[in-house]
């Protein structure tokens, strides 16, 4: 999960984790998007949300210096 993190953040825009962990919920609650990410795998956007909300705590509590703004 680290590596679509800095994917996003290296290509387009400058992520802070709580912004990382809101567009992982628009991946659920917003059809569109689970259209289109499950199309390469059924629940593949479910998956999304649940390792980016994991990566999202680990980095918080492992003090990360990532920007949390």
């Amino acid at each position: 999960m680290k590596e679509w993190y800095d994917f996003l953040n290296k290509n387009f825009s400058n992520y802070s984790l709580d912004t990382f962990y809101g567009l992982g919920q628009l991946y659920i609650n917003d059809e569109r998007f689970t259209k289109n990410i499950d199309q390469y795998g059924e629940g593949l956007a479910k998956l999304m949300i649940e390792a980016m909300k994991v990566f999202t705590n680990n980095q918080i509590r492992g003090g990360s210096n990532e920007n949390n703004n």
